[in-house]
């Protein structure tokens, strides 16, 4: 099968799932991009773009006690985000827990990043 050929499960050719890696820089934005945390800082700098940002957290607080996260920054961007938690000031949607924890017959999720891979099973197993 060639790569033109190939569907995915967002009916793209690809599926991109950008977390906050060093190899990052080398993305080359061909197809739908889901990324993670502020690693949409990192797409905006790049040039890229993003059609989903995947949250883990409520508001984190740096060792100078200032937010980790700009929730009117996020919610200008325009896009689809999906949190675990319910945070005041942000214009998300709420992870899928139930649904994916029962289908996938687990709730340990080390890391962002496991939540959104969760997801997209979750996407692929809806469509058929």
């Amino acid at each position: 099968m060639t790569k033109d050929s190939q569907k995915s499960i967002l009916g793209e050719k690809e599926l991109i799932i950008l977390a906050m890696g060093q190899t990052r820089s080398q993305c080359p934005y061909d197809a739908e991009v889901w990324a993670l945390n502020n690693g949409y800082k990192q797409i905006k700098q790049a040039g890229g773009y993003l059609n989903k940002l995947f949250l883990a957290h409520t508001q984190v607080k740096t060792n100078e006690g200032e937010n980790v996260f700009d929730w009117e920054e996020i919610n200008s961007l325009g896009i689809e985000v999906i949190n675990t938690h319910r945070v005041k000031g942000l214009n998300s949607k709420l992870f899928p827990m139930k649904r994916i924890v029962e289908k996938l017959g687990s709730d340990y999720f080390s890391d962002t990043t496991c939540y959104v891979m969760a997801y997209a099973i979750d996407k692929v197993t809806q469509k058929r």
